[in-house]
């Protein structure tokens, strides 16, 4: 999704055109085009919450420059008075730099170019890409980002690119500035010269929960203190013809539309990959200068290239073709064709001559043109300084020819790309072209084979030329999308200089007939039979544009050149630092009330593109991202969000416990009851409304369907499944009836297994029977799979862990924190022991306990399909009870440990203030919330729901004793803790006196619901085992022999204060 509007490429695009300068004389630069694709804004923000925060530092970004093709209208203009339609390339090949999500990826500098997905209304010329740099500064304010002070930010953005300029005597950094030739070779996989010295600004503020991005863009450059001029003004190059003859330009001093022709597919492979360096878009283009020798006096410089035009065009790969195309520098060049290093022809025996004439051959194939390198510039170092007339083309006039080519997809045909400017400046530096003149070909007729437009091959693998042809009809239309074309074997000579300076006043006639005189067909006429008949009648000459075009371009002097500092040594690294720099802010034009508004302050509203999901969770889980920019660093949001939270009740504790679920950023639940919404819910339960009561003939909805229905209003990307499901409860007998009742234990299991966490708020004891056995055994199952038994059971605790010589401590499964913790504070409760040997013990003990939980989390690390966690919330009148169930390593008490009775029928018989969670309003809140945080706190420890019990913060500092509370540790976290603080076993909260206790109590061999007994007998006929103990749940009491201790005299009983 594209965030600029692109505007059409047309000719009046390109006089509205806004270049910097408005003086004639002045090379004018076009703007780059710049694309900021919506995902570059989301980007931005997932950066800015999770890793820039609260900095506010120059960040690099590396984006991609695009060249596409568009197909615009057929465009002539008919000139009457000359009889001569001007006729316009239908293709143009522009580009964009487009910033994606991508440009953070600053890897990609120094790797390949990725392929692209190509858009299917525009080609891209991926070919031609290449890389840009940027860099992004986010600022944490509005005001910040108002008031900055952007040229100083243009100035550092640019540090890097002056640097290159000045350190020409600095060994060190040698290779990295334009004074050293690696600098500008072309290395595959890096980043070219090209590309190193252009960059893009990019200055932002992100309103985080407006979603609202405010940006401003520059494309800063370096500017000489005189600016670079025309010598005159610039050609786009074109060639004559009719429906009867295409007359070439036969002047070999000027690049011509045949020349094009070739270089266009040439620079499609690169010479047949061995000149890579075309890729960098900047290079040398000669054309040499060979001598003719007998019969080839009378031939035109193109005649040996259309007599082989299929040949060359068609890129074959003949051992002589590949070794000319193998030259990449002037001393290869010189040897190519027999000359010393000065350029001075060799003496040569006959083989040698005889080779010579055949590389000559070769060369006038291909136009005589040669492409190299721009870092051969170097080669003619000394021919740059001694040159009189300071004119680039002629340095090695006897030779050949030297232009800058420079590939340069640009629509304003009067101008350069922007980039330019930047290159100019830089060669002009290391080759000291101060005062010279600069023949530059800007080069944009790209794929021109596969157009199809101005020429082709018939069937007889000919070269033809083709013409457009223009009907009475269409000509009174000067834009028309239906324009045909014939082709054009018949090819005349001319020179264009001739037909150029005819008087533009005369009428066609004086125009025709002094063409034909001027013009000596008879010499250079390929198809020399046949009267020329220039122009008359229907058959009107056109003058067929291109979109290259060739500049000659003036370098100012050194003295002009440079911004002088008196109080500065006078030098070029001193006058570099002061160089003047061009901003290039991109302006956004609005018009309003008939006034027009510029600003450089783009506002996007990411509101505007994205779906209401998209940015309903982008603004949810800001605020709990936002924890870790100055509170808890170490949070980690990851471990949270993917969970999947299984609700069993959806009354008032259920409710509250999904919607603050959803406040922490979790999506996937899933809900079980079988109960309605009544009117009494609607005042206590937050998830449900009087509609839900109202529904279904006032019956009620189901809650598991009205809750998942509200939940998705509050966040509709939300993973929901409702479940209507009575589960069955011991002692309720009326269960034995259904038919099927193991398939609904079955269904629960499946559902138990498919979740991390399943939060038992059930409004009866014997409602959470069922899916707490079911937990239990899970996490039997998994122990037991995972168990390594290193050694048995010893009482003596210190026998019993202790290490082996890999420092790795060795356990029983049964060692619990409680008794080891013993272990550990044994030495701490002695009185004997001074302060200082405390704080000793202290870590000494650290240590141990570390090493003792890294043992158990390489344990779970082994374990590939982890089991479900179960916390349980109890109510009173006024209090309320959480307990977290036992859960792999931690063997603590489930939720029936502490209870000697069978769960059994709490409900018949019982009137409506017993059968309902009579409740003090607050206490339902308070309790889910605090289950909630509970598991919240469990994700963040190391061992995760394996967290051993822990009644305090100790994501703490101590003082130097180890003993007093120093202050929160925002930066670390002490070794096994959760940043979130406490996970302790069981909370007891008390309203009454707004007390808070946190219990730890061992798991109890003898639990009717989670002991080892109970797990085997249930597994070993499960259908059976669960009608018995629906039956008569007193069956639990003998599988767990809990009998003998009910029998236990009063003498046997401890009673612990």
């Amino acid at each position: 999704m594209d965030i600029n509007k692109r505007e059409e490429c047309s000719d009046e695009l390109g006089k509205m055109q806004k270049c910097n300068e408005e003086n004639g004389e002045i090379l004018k630069h076009c703007y780059n085009e710049f694309k900021i694709d919506i995902s570059f804004f989301l980007k931005l923000h997932e950066q800015k919450i999770n890793i820039y925060k609260l900095k506010s530092d120059y960040v690099n970004l590396i984006s991609e420059m695009y060249v596409k093709k568009i197909k615009v209208e057929y465009k002539y203009k008919d000139i009457n008075n000359l009889d001569i339609i001007e006729f316009y390339y239908p293709y143009r090949n522009t580009s964009f730099i487009e910033i994606n999500k991508s440009s953070f990826d600053i890897d990609k500098m120094c790797v390949m170019p990725r392929e692209k997905e190509q858009e299917e209304t525009i080609k891209k010329t991926n070919s031609y890409n290449k890389k840009y740099q940027g860099v992004l500064l986010n600022f944490n304010t509005l005001e910040e980002f108002l008031n900055a002070n952007k040229i100083k930010h243009v100035e550092n953005s640019m540090n890097d690119i002056k640097m290159y300029a000045v350190c020409e005597n600095s060994e060190n950094n040698k290779k990295a500035c334009i004074y050293d030739n690696s600098f500008w070779e072309y290395k595959e996989g890096e980043l070219n010269f090209f590309e190193k010295i252009n960059k893009y600004l990019i200055l932002s503020y992100f309103d985080l929960k407006k979603c609202i991005c405010y940006y401003s863009i520059a494309n800063p450059v370096i500017k000489p203190v005189e600016n670079f001029k025309e010598v005159a003004p610039s050609k786009r190059l074109h060639i004559y013809i009719d429906t009867e003859n295409a007359y070439l330009n036969n002047d070999t001093n000027e690049i011509n539309v045949i020349d094009t022709i070739y270089l266009s597919q040439k620079f499609d492979n690169c010479f047949n990959n061995h000149k890579l360096f075309v890729k960098s878009r900047v290079f040398l283009l000669l054309r040499c200068k060979i001598p003719k020798y007998g019969d080839s006096k009378n031939e035109n410089y193109y005649d040996k290239f259309m007599q082989n035009a299929h040949e060359v065009l068609s890129n074959s790969q003949s051992e002589e073709d590949n070794e000319f195309y193998k030259i990449n520098s002037f001393k290869n060049l010189y040897e190519y064709i027999f000359y010393d290093n000065t350029g001075k022809e060799n003496s040569l025996n006959n083989d040698q001559q005889n080779k010579r004439i055949s590389h000559y051959n070769i060369l006038k194939k291909n136009l005589n043109l040669v492409v190299l390198p721009i870092s051969c510039l170097t080669e003619l170092k000394k021919e740059i300084n001694i040159s009189e007339n300071k004119i680039l083309k002629n340095v090695k006039k006897e030779l050949f020819d030297i232009y800058i080519c420079m590939i340069d997809p640009n629509y304003v045909f009067n101008s350069l790309n922007w980039d330019a400017r930047n290159l100019l400046y830089f060669l002009t530096i290391k080759y000291e072209l101060y005062n010279f003149n600069i023949n530059l070909l800007a080069f944009r007729d790209i794929g021109m084979l596969g157009d199809n437009i101005i020429y082709s091959f018939n069937d007889n693998k000919k070269f033809i030329f083709k013409c457009p042809i223009f009907s009475k009809e269409l000509q009174t239309n000067s834009n028309n999308t239906q324009t045909l074309f014939t082709d054009i074997s018949n090819i005349l000579g001319i020179n264009y200089d001739l037909v150029d300076t005819l008087n533009c006043s005369e009428k066609s006639k004086i125009f025709n007939s002094g063409l034909i005189k001027k013009c000596n067909y008879s010499n250079s006429n390929l198809n020399r039979s046949g009267d020329i008949n220039f122009g008359e009648g229907q058959n009107k000459l056109i003058k067929f544009f291109l979109n290259s075009s060739m500049f000659n371009i003036k370098i100012v002097g050194s003295s002009d050149f440079f911004k002088t500092n008196k109080n500065v040594e006078n030098s070029k690294h001193s006058n570099f630092q002061n160089c003047e720099l061009i901003g290039g802010w991109k302006k956004y034009v609005e018009k309003r009330n008939n006034k027009i508004k510029e600003s450089t302050i783009y506002i996007i509203n990411l509101n505007n593109f994205l779906n209401k999901n998209t940015i309903q969770r982008i603004s949810l889980e800001l605020n709990i991202k936002l924890i870790r920019w100055r509170i808890l660093k170490n949070f980690k949001f990851e471990k949270i969000h993917n969970l999947k939270i299984l609700i069993i009740g959806l009354g008032t504790l259920g409710c509250s416990v999904a919607r603050t679920c959803v406040a922490w950023g979790i999506k996937n639940f899933t809900f079980i009851d079988n109960s309605r919404v009544s009117y009494s819910n609607v005042s206590r339960q937050c998830l449900f409304t009087l509609d839900n009561a109202e529904s279904c003939s006032n019956t009620g909805e189901y809650k598991s369907v009205a809750a998942k229905n509200n939940l998705l209003k509050i966040s509709p990307d939300l993973n929901i499944t409702s479940k209507i499901m009575d589960i069955p409860m011991p002692g309720h007998l009326n269960y034995l009836k259904n038919e099927n009742l193991y398939k609904t234990v079955e269904e629960l299991d499946n559902l138990i297994d498919n979740h991390d966490v399943v939060f038992l708020l059930t409004d009866s004891k014997e409602s959470r029977y069922f899916p707490s056995l079911l937990i239990a055994e899970k996490n039997y199952n998994c122990l037991k799979k995972y168990a390594k038994l290193t050694t048995p059971y010893n009482s003596n605790i210190n026998d019993a862990c202790k290490l082996d010589e890999d420092n790795t401590m060795q356990f029983p499964d049964n060692i619990t924190y409680s008794n080891y913790m013993c272990i550990l504070n044994e030495s701490i409760e002695n009185k004997k022991v001074n302060d200082k040997q405390n704080f000793n013990k202290k870590n000494e003990f650290t240590d141990q306990r570390n090493i003792f939980y890294s043992n158990i989390l390489s344990k779970i690390n082994q374990i590939d399909k982890m089991p479900p966690l179960g916390i349980s919330v109890a109510l009173g009148f006024d209090s309320f009870q959480v307990i977290r169930h036992p859960y792999l390593y931690f063997k603590s008490a489930c939720y029936f440990c502490n209870d000697m009775n069978s769960p059994t029928d709490s409900v018949s018989y019982r009137t409506l203030d017993e059968k309902c969670t009579v409740t003090r309003p607050g206490i339902s809140s308070i309790s889910s919330s605090i289950a909630t945080e509970l598991l919240i706190s469990l994700t963040q420890h190391p061992l995760q729901f394996s967290a051993p019990h822990i009644e305090s913060d100790q994501y703490i500092c101590f003082d130097s004793k180890g003993d007093n509370l120093k202050h929160k540790n925002v930066e670390t976290s002490n070794s096994f803790v959760s940043c979130l603080g406490a996970t302790p076993h069981i909370i007891t909260f008390n309203l009454s006196n707004l007390s808070m206790r946190k219990l730890y109590s061992d798991a109890f061999d003898k639990c009717v619901c989670c002991s080892e007994h109970v797990i085997l007998k249930y597994q070993e006929n499960k259908p059976e085992f669960i009608k018995k103990v629906i039956r008569e749940s007193l069956v639990l009491e003998q599988i767990t022999n809990m009998g003998m201790l009910k029998q236990a005299d009063e003498g046997d009983v401890i009673i612990l204060d």
